[in-house]
């Protein structure tokens, strides 16, 4: 009897010393398993394509659709040519689950609201007033990706919660390709696998169930497989490369180049340094190029990662408003000087690896104000003031982009679909600085100049947010006071 209980006792001992080996040496992949995305129904308001809306005339031919893509007239596709279902993309608050820091950083980021944003929501519905609905799939390709995938994008609340992440992590970490402008990516979250005991990463994260406990167990154990499918390994290039920025922050529509933030950056000195979009806009606050120490759920530290503080020129939507506030502020600088009643303002962009405004440049606005007063302190001189309505006194120092239709009327909807040409661009350049010369009166003695930013004119608030002009904030990135001595 003694010989069979040592015999049972040493197989026992070598059964669990060998899968004790086997969970040492096998690859993490060996306890995952390939999630099948079954491909979604195409919507009704899907077939047929684009047709024109009840609003407006169709402009050039822009938006023909692609019968090979699905999500045209973006230039988004994804792996599979087919409408996704939800579980494709695990929740921004799955992955947060684990990556807390990370997930908190980017909730306070204008991505993470680019899809249930207001502003953004106006100026949708103007565009299927004008294009038909089908049309949206145009700005969703950037603003509402994980809409766009699942064909959920559209108005009358066709999307559903899980549609509408914004920029989301499961997003941009299943990011398999950019080549080019105008949502131009493919999107492939077939590469995602499961760890046994869940059928996806947002199971893993927030299920409760024995299986889903497990998994989570073997996620946070063996993370190689994971890390991988997350973009963070082998298939790393996009997401390291600047050019994962490119589809959505490069846009040309009727021959125009609306946004051109990318190519800026291409033809700055921050790309011949090989600074790229995450060397300014992934950093710790404050501190350029600094990356965050931190831990997963478990304890485990990871060295640095990555601050996904993604800041911008919203200072009135983004949560980040402050801080991005601050970083125009930091960005800019602003010199002026008097000579023989001349006044010369300088404005340099010290930090902008881009022109700054940049982005949605027909709507952000830097201006110049310029008041002197007289020896009694009356008012003998002013320009870049605002009248009752909020609008900048014309004739003033404004460094923007000007939009016109073909008729030659200024866009003021940011209704950029109807774009025929640029007829003006007066913003700071990477590298480079703007001088505006202004003639005082011989009167003039003390002289005030503030450089001034708003994120939206006094027309886009009064046509699109129904608020009135003057309500919209301005915020000053700088000041200088002088005397004008006769």
């Amino acid at each position: 009897m003694q010989p069979r209980v040592t015999t049972i006792l040493a197989s026992l001992f070598t059964l669990g010393f060998g899968l004790l080996a086997l969970w040492f040496f096998l690859p993490s992949s060996t306890f995952t398993h390939t999630v099948i995305l079954k491909p979604k129904v195409l919507p009704a308001f899907y077939q047929g394509g684009l047709q024109k809306g009840s609003g407006g005339q169709l402009e050039h031919n822009w938006d023909a659709v692609d019968p090979s893509n699905l999500f045209s007239p973006s230039q988004a596709r994804n792996s599979s040519n087919a409408l996704l279902p939800g579980i494709a993309f695990p929740s921004p608050e799955s992955c947060g689950s684990c990556h807390a820091g990370i997930h908190n950083v980017w909730q306070q980021s204008l991505h993470s609201v680019s899809a249930t944003d207001d502003w953004y929501l106006r100026v949708k519905e103007f565009f299927a007033f004008e294009r038909g609905e089908p049309a949206v799939r145009l700005c969703a390709g950037c603003h509402a990706p994980v809409a766009l995938m699942t064909g959920e994008v559209g108005l009358y609340n066709r999307e559903s919660a899980s549609s509408r992440q914004g920029v989301s992590c499961g997003f941009c970490h299943t990011l398999d390709a950019v080549h080019g402008s105008n949502g131009a990516y493919v999107s492939n979250p077939s590469r995602v696998r499961a760890y046994f005991g869940a059928d996806g990463l947002e199971n893993t994260a927030n299920g409760s169930s024995l299986g889903n406990q497990i998994s989570r167990f073997l996620l946070w154990q063996k993370p190689q497989a994971h890390i991988q499918d997350m973009g963070r390994g082998t298939n790393s290039s996009v997401l390291a490369s600047g050019q994962v920025c490119q589809a959505c922050h490069s846009f040309t529509i009727n021959n125009v180049k609306v946004q051109s933030t990318w190519d800026e950056w291409q033809n700055s000195s921050a790309a011949k340094k090989g600074v790229s979009c995450q060397g300014c806009h992934f950093k710790s606050s404050g501190q350029s190029g600094t990356l965050e120490p931190g831990k997963i759920a478990n304890g485990q530290a990871r060295g640095q990662v990555f601050a996904h503080t993604l800041g911008g020129g919203s200072t009135i939507q983004s949560p980040r408003a402050s801080e991005n506030l601050e970083t125009l502020k930091q960005s800019l600088k602003l010199e002026s000087k008097i000579s023989n009643g001349l006044l010369e303002v300088k404005v340099t962009n010290v930090m902008g690896g881009h022109q700054i405004p940049t982005g949605v440049t027909d709507l952000r606005q830097l201006w110049l104000e310029v008041t002197a007063l007289n020896s009694s302190g009356q008012t003998v001189f002013k320009s870049g003031t605002l009248d009752a309505a909020g609008n900048i006194q014309a004739g003033s120092s404004v460094f923007h982009v000007v939009l016109v239709d073909a008729q030659g009327q200024k866009l003021e909807r940011h209704d950029i679909w109807r774009a025929a040409k640029i007829l003006e661009d007066t913003r700071i350049p990477a590298d480079g600085w703007t001088i505006r010369n202004f003639k005082l009166p011989t009167e003039a003695r003390e002289v005030r100049v503030r450089l001034l930013w708003r994120d939206v004119p006094a027309s886009f608030a009064a046509l699109v947010l129904k608020v009135p002009g003057s309500s919209i904030p301005v915020r000053e990135l700088g000041v200088w006071r002088g005397r004008a001595l006769r």
